[in-house]
């Protein structure tokens, strides 16, 4: 009997020692998992760093491209003229604003593909608006762009916009 409540209370000590190894083992564990988890979301917010850097690089490059072109130092040069009779401010003529549209389609091409995908309301001059607003013209320069001469045009069709925006 004296040998049965031995084996008893050694086999109750082992078992306390083996649930008690298999604590410190899911312990130990669950502390690896936490800090494979902490890792890797370190890891990806650095590569979301990079992406947004990234996105900004190619932003600057295409603005810089736009900037190389003919036809943006003529809307520069038009922009900067004397506002001060409105019937003698030259605006971009049709061929002009013809030309613009495909060159901005050109170095704007995955901008635009993301803008139609995500507002698919959006038309063309919609678009044409903010890859210029992108490429920081004034309102006065993408007014121009349009064929007018009155900044408060950009303005309305921005208005305009944010319900096609919703």
């Amino acid at each position: 009997m004296k040998k049965q409540a031995e084996l008893k209370k050694k086999q109750e000590e082992e078992r306390k020692k083996k649930e008690a190894a298999e604590a410190a083992e899911r312990a130990r564990q669950k502390a690896i998992d936490e800090e494979k988890r902490k890792k890797e979301k370190e890891e990806i917010e650095e590569k979301e760093r990079a992406i947004e850097a990234m996105k900004m690089e190619k932003e600057k490059l295409r603005n810089w491209l736009f900037r190389q072109s003919a036809l943006y130092t003529k809307i520069d040069k038009l922009a900067n003229q004397q506002k001060h009779h409105k019937e003698r401010i030259a605006v971009l003529t049709n061929a002009e604003q013809r030309q613009l549209r495909v060159i901005i389609g050109q170095i704007y091409a995955d901008y635009i593909e993301q803008l139609h995908t995500r507002y698919p309301k959006l038309n063309e001059d919609d678009v044409l608006l903010l890859c210029l607003q992108l490429a920081d013209l004034s309102p006065f320069a993408i007014a121009l762009c349009f064929g007018n001469n009155d900044a408060q045009i950009v303005a309305q069709r921005k208005y305009r916009m944010k319900s096609k925006m919703e």
